[in-house]
């Protein structure tokens, strides 16, 4: 089994999250490199014809998209109970990546990725609508977690790893969370882990 990946990427970092909590040393890692555009060859097209990352492989199973790729290394995990849990955890899976992500994504394009790319400075009347949508669904993360200490009961679950991804890029393009205390709390619980350690990316540039 092999995991096609890039460790800069929020979708691939919470698939090694996965695969270092569910101890899968069994599964191949291969970095593919995106600023020489391996991603765009016909041998990468072949497997994701999206021609992005992730991209897990299994026999002649070529599976793409990073929400479905942290199940299915899950079908035997605390990660992904199977109980009526699953449906919840899909739920903030979507959210992730309908809402948080998206909203999140925007800022740190603006903050980070164009000025690497030699795109110019921060496009401020964009970082301020994408901090506007942030700080909503903040909120909603928030109160969830007011009363939750993970985002699906009191256990570690897929659902925490697809938003903390995410959530670690606002944090590394300076989006200022604090107010949001039971969302902060959350994270530090995942920051702990070894699995979210080990599926630290290297420092951008």
């Amino acid at each position: 089994m092999k995991l096609y990946y890039h460790p800069i990427s929020d979708n691939c970092r919470r698939v090694l999250a996965t695969i270092h909590e569910n101890g899968r040393d069994d599964i191949e890692l291969e970095v593919v490199d995106l600023m020489k555009g391996a991603h765009k060859q016909p041998e990468f097209l072949a497997l994701n014809p999206n021609g992005k990352v992730p991209v897990l492989v299994d026999g002649d199973l070529k599976l793409w998209e990073s929400v479905p790729i942290m199940q299915y290394l899950s079908s035997d995990s605390p990660l992904w109970p199977p109980n009526r849990s699953r449906y919840d955890i899909i739920r903030w899976q979507c959210w992730t990546i309908a809402h948080w992500g998206p909203s999140i994504s925007k800022v740190v394009f603006e903050r980070l990725i164009k000025g690497f790319m030699g795109g110019g400075p921060p496009d401020e009347a964009v970082v301020a609508k994408a901090l506007e949508d942030v700080s909503r669904f903040a909120g909603v993360l928030d109160g969830h977690l007011k009363v939750s200490k993970y985002l699906v009961g009191d256990s570690l679950t897929l659902a925490d790893f697809t938003v903390a991804a995410n959530t670690a890029s606002a944090k590394k393009a300076s989006i200022d969370l604090t107010p949001f205390e039971h969302l902060e709390a959350w994270y530090g619980r995942i920051e702990e882990l070894d699995s979210w350690k080990k599926s630290a990316p290297p420092p951008l540039g």
